[in-house]
């Protein structure tokens, strides 16, 4: 008689044991493929910065030569690819210095911080 409860409670704790290690696993899986997920995004928007950059550094040495080397510097800063490719479109129309200045002052004032 003793023995029955015994044996129920042992089987039970079987299953409990059974169930936290399902969980378990089944928490470090999908943590996982959070992790993956997170990696791909970062570096699909690493990989849209890096081809951003030459182009941007390429307008400014060519466009405006007197500001590249500032500009360039200053413009590491910009971590959000929308913004640095509206850079770019906007110092293709840029008209003076000044204006690229002004363009590259405000896109690091929004642009630097992480997307």
């Amino acid at each position: 008689m003793l023995q029955e409860p015994m044996i129920n409670y042992w089987a039970s704790l079987d299953t409990v044991q059974q169930g936290v290690a399902q969980g378990t696993i089944y928490g470090i899986a999908q943590g996982i493929e959070k992790g993956i997920q997170l990696g791909k995004e970062e570096g699909r928007v690493e990989g849209h910065l890096e081809s951003l950059r030459p182009v941007m550094v390429l307008l400014f040495e060519t466009r405006f030569p007197a500001i590249a080397t500032v500009a360039n510097q200053r413009a590491t800063r910009i971590n959000d690819p929308e913004v640095l490719r509206l850079l770019v479109a906007s110092l293709i129309v840029a008209k003076t210095e000044q204006d690229a200045m002004r363009l590259l002052t405000a896109a690091i004032s929004i642009g630097d911080i992480e997307p």
